[in-house]
C-alpha cells in the first residue's frame, strides 16, 4: 500500500466528500455505537484530528474518570443499565503525561470524528485505519489504512497501553 502521509496542520479538516461518506451508528454489538462507510474510501484518506479536551498528568486524568464513572453510574442506576465507558476516548499524545479525553465528542454522534472509531488488533483485516502524531505532539491525526468497502466498520489498533488504563 501506499505510505501514510504524515500528519497534516492542526488546522486541517477532513473533506466534505469523506464526511459525507462516513455514519455514526449502533454496531449491533457490545463495542456500542462505530464509524461505518456509506461509500468506498480510498487508501490514505485523511479523517481528522482526535477531538477533546486536553489534560496534563495522569492525577488529572484519573480524577476527570472518577467523577465520570460516578455520573454514569448514577444515570445507569436510573435506567438500570451500567455500560461503564468513563475510561474510553482517551488517548495520551506523550505516553502518559498529556492526554486528549474524547469523551464528551464521542457522545455527539450526529457528525463523525475519529473519537467514533472502535479497536481492532492490527494484524486482522478489520483494522483499517491508523493514527499519526503531528510533529509538535499536539495532536493525533487519523487515516485510512487501506481501501474501506462500503459498509465497513472503520477502526485501529488501541495499541497495548490503551488496556492498561
Amino acid at each position: 500500500g501506499k505510505p501514510i502521509p504524515p500528519a497534516p496542520s492542526l488546522d486541517a479538516r477532513p473533506s466534505e466528500q469523506t464526511m459525507q461518506s462516513i455514519e455514526v451508528r449502533d454496531t449491533g454489538t457490545d463495542r456500542g455505537y462505530g464509524a461505518f462507510a456509506t461509500k468506498p474510501l480510498d487508501e490514505a484518506t485523511f479523517l481528522g484530528w482526535y477531538e477533546g479536551t486536553i489534560v496534563k498528568g495522569r492525577e488529572n486524568l484519573d480524577e476527570r474518570i472518577n467523577v465520570r464513572k460516578r455520573q454514569l453510574q448514577l444515570d445507569a442506576a436510573e435506567q438500570q443499565d451500567c455500560q461503564d465507558g468513563a475510561n474510553d476516548y482517551v488517548l495520551s499524545l506523550d505516553g502518559g503525561v498529556t492526554f486528549i479525553d474524547g469523551y464528551d465528542r464521542a457522545q455527539d454522534r450526529s457528525c463523525f470524528s475519529p473519537a467514533h472509531l472502535n479497536h481492532e488488533d492490527c494484524d486482522k483485516e478489520g483494522c483499517n485505519c491508523v493514527r499519526v502524531l503531528d510533529k509538535e505532539g499536539k495532536g493525533v491525526a487519523f487515516f485510512t489504512q487501506r481501501l474501506v468497502a462500503e459498509g465497513e466498520e472503520l477502526c485501529f489498533d488501541y495499541g497495548r497501553n490503551f488496556w492498561k488504563g
